[in-house]
């Protein structure tokens, strides 16, 4: 039953989309509004709403690329596995270092206006053939401005979860660094080491105190 489509061809990943999309114009929840829409690349019905989601939306993004993590994240100059951890051509962190330096808005899917820029943006980060609903891959240059404008913000959301994921790794990382053990020096140790200043082992003179951090 996991594969089942139904008739209309709707999945069920679409159809929880649908129905989530549905609850979030009803209860007024403007950026789950904004992401459903963009994943289902249906035009907003309820455009006030969308454009409120996509300024907080564009607020919260402007924390993200003030933060030096994420700015540490996106200088991955190689193609990465994407969020899920398969393995991609794509270079997700090539693909928001584009975006980052154009004025192009990521959240809004449906200003044609946009078309050209996001899809030399798409292009220049690896994608050069696209894959239409129900089709094989097809040239970016043939798909219409609506699939092209429907991907990028896939694809901004994929390199976003991404990126998320590759400053969670790389904060646990750090945190399993196993602990320097502290050693307490006799009282003995300490008075030869202030008359030769040399500790114990050392090659070179101690010629000044450190505490071990460069």
């Amino acid at each position: 039953m996991a594969n089942y489509v139904p008739f209309d061809g709707r999945t069920p990943r679409i159809q929880k989309l649908e129905r989530e999309m549905n609850e979030a114009a009803a209860k007024r929840i403007n950026i789950t509004y904004v992401l459903t829409c963009n994943l289902l690349g249906r035009k907003p019905d309820y455009r006030d709403l969308y454009d409120q989601g996509v300024m907080e939306l564009i607020r919260k993004r402007q924390r993200i690329l003030e933060n030096q993590a994420y700015q540490n994240v996106i200088q991955v100059s190689r193609a990465e596995p994407d969020y899920r951890g398969k393995t991609t051509k794509i270079s997700y962190a090539k693909f928001l270092r584009l975006t980052d330096a154009s004025s192009v808005n990521p959240y809004d899917a449906f200003d044609e206006k946009q078309y050209s820029t996001k899809m030399r943006i798409l292009r220049e980060a690896g994608y050069n053939r696209l894959t239409a609903k129900g089709g094989k891959g097809e040239l970016i240059e043939k798909l219409e401005p609506s699939q092209v404008l429907h991907t990028f913000s896939k694809v901004f959301l994929s390199a976003m979860r991404w990126a998320k994921k590759q400053n969670e790794q790389s904060q646990a990382q750090v945190q399993a660094k196993p602990k320097r053990k502290s050693t307490q020096k006799t009282e003995k140790t300490r008075q030869a080491e202030t008359r030769t200043g040399r500790r114990k082992g050392d090659k070179q003179p101690l010629l000044f105190p450190t505490d071990g951090k460069i």
